[in-house]
């Protein structure tokens, strides 16, 4: 990845942005995400600015501790392969319910999770943002997430955001921009063409896509990776998964899934998936891992 530089200004620009959206003055945090990506960063700046406090710890902790006292009228930010852990553990989900809320960023949402979350009254904010804005330029409150409102919610005061006519493409004009990504310097006034696709429903907000590098072109057919994977997760006997395109002299791209489940129950997800799925879509090969492969920020890798 290229690097990527802020400024002052862009930093102060997304701290004010979020603090107006959720009107709370400190904004106090629990930080259990990296301090050298930006959704980690961004906490102690937040902080700093307004006079708040950081509680620093593994996100397992909330699943070996009774932290209730620690995040009581804190925001902890999360991303959702951090989640899926957290969710089985009554004590995680005790530990999350008494935060002010939990912002959800770094990969999109299953709806498997996310009617999990609602289930145990978590006050999920899922928002939406990037490295190159500093941070989240969208959000949900959580009052509108559990009463089963879907998307990332409305854009923050310091950004306009659109989608192209052709591919829904996202593209962002902020206060918060960096100022260079790698040899290229950027303006604010500038838009950035994002890799994400997406929609904006009147009075519901901005919905995300998928991400246009995960598109797999297999047979002719373009093939969207999220869809198969809601449908795998819906199924109930399937932990965690990923699918992806992988060259073909046939097919161009075959898509192809790794699974993390056990192994006896691999027959029957398969018959169950099959007519929810489109022949293009359904996987021409089903792997079985005992982990997938996650970056730093807990986004899941997978390479050709």
């Amino acid at each position: 990845p290229q690097p990527i530089f802020h400024d002052k200004n862009s930093i102060e620009n997304a701290s004010l942005g979020l603090k107006e959206r959720v009107k709370e003055s400190k904004l106090n945090a629990i930080c259990c995400l990296p301090l050298n990506h930006v959704g980690g960063w961004m906490q102690i700046e937040r902080a700093m600015k307004f006079g708040g406090k950081v509680f620093f710890c593994d996100y397992l902790d909330l699943i070996n501790e009774d932290l209730r006292p620690v995040i009581s009228k804190r925001w902890i930010s999360l991303v959702p392969t951090q989640l899926f852990e957290l969710i089985k553990s009554s004590t995680a989900c005790r530990n999350l319910r008494t935060a002010f809320g939990v912002f959800l960023g770094g990969g999109r949402l299953p709806k498997v999770l996310a009617e999990k979350a609602r289930h145990e009254n978590i006050p999920l904010c899922p928002c939406y943002g990037m490295t190159e804005t500093a941070g989240m330029i969208t959000l949900l409150n959580s009052d509108d997430f559990l009463n089963g409102k879907d998307g990332v919610g409305e854009e923050l005061s310091h950004v306009s955001i659109r989608s192209l006519r052709t591919d829904n493409r996202i593209i962002v004009r902020t206060k918060s921009l960096c100022f260079r990504k790698g040899d290229q310097n950027l303006d604010p006034n500038d838009w950035l063409h994002t890799m994400d696709s997406g929609t904006k429903k009147e009075g519901i907000g901005w919905q995300i896509g998928m991400r246009l590098d995960r598109t797999i072109k297999s047979g002719g057919k373009k093939v969207n990776p999220s869809v198969i994977e809601d449908i795998i997760l819906e199924s109930g006997v399937v932990e965690k998964c990923i699918v992806a395109g992988i060259k073909d002299d046939r097919w161009g791209e075959k898509v192809v899934i790794y699974l993390v489940m056990e192994k006896s129950k691999i027959d029957f997800l398969k018959e169950q998936t099959k007519p929810k799925l489109k022949n293009y879509e359904y996987p021409k090969e089903w792997y079985l891992v005992d982990k997938l492969p996650v970056s730093e920020m807990g986004k899941f890798r997978v390479k050709n």
